[in-house]
């Protein structure tokens, strides 16, 4: 039992560092817990429920009138109007794109910390010109303006996952490993 608790316990402890995004931009690092990230997703799913594209009403596909028709309904006319969404638009493709970037972009953004005090009278939320230090969708819009490779966020996640696992309970701490692995590389 205790095992547990003490894995538990590494889990749900934040853990920081820093991720560097290019040559110009280091972003200070607070890993958070997944009920943190799945309640973002949720936040990002509902905003993103508001772009969703409008439903039509056009003539269900006899796939779907055989359904009907096994599910026990009588169908006097073969002209059933059913709503759906047209997935071939380029509307509906964009949002799918969109979707998808965003997601992916939510679980880097929900550990970047947005109250880091880079030194100056303001935290980086508000040198990001964000509307609050909770504007997880409009720093994803941020991280998506930079374009990013493939490969880059799948370098970015893995140095977040690896402060997640480490034992740095404070940025100094990470400062300190990263100094200490550099004299290491030296000699």
């Amino acid at each position: 039992m205790a095992k547990t608790i003490r894995s538990l316990k590494k889990l749900s402890m934040r853990r920081f560092g820093y991720v560097e995004v290019n040559d110009e931009l280091t972003l200070p690092i607070h890993t958070v817990g997944s009920t943190t990230l799945q309640n973002a997703l949720v936040e990002l799913d509902k905003h993103l429920a508001k772009k969703l594209p409008k439903l039509k009403n056009k003539v269900a596909p006899k796939e779907t009138l055989e359904e009907m028709k096994n599910l026990g309904f009588e169908l006097k006319t073969n002209k059933v109007l059913v709503t759906d969404w047209d997935k071939t638009s380029n509307e509906f493709l964009d949002y799918l794109v969109e979707s998808e970037r965003l997601h992916g972009y939510m679980k880097i953004a929900v550990n970047i910390d947005l109250k880091y005090d880079r030194g100056s009278d303001k935290e980086l939320w508000e040198l990001c010109e964000l509307e609050s230090d909770n504007d997880l969708i409009g720093l994803c819009e941020l991280l998506i303006e930079l374009d990013l490779k493939e490969e880059y966020l799948r370098a970015i996640n893995m140095t977040i996952s690896h402060i997640q696992n480490s034992s740095f309970k404070n940025y100094e701490a990470y400062e300190k490993a990263l100094e200490e692995g550099l004299n290491k590389k030296e000699v």
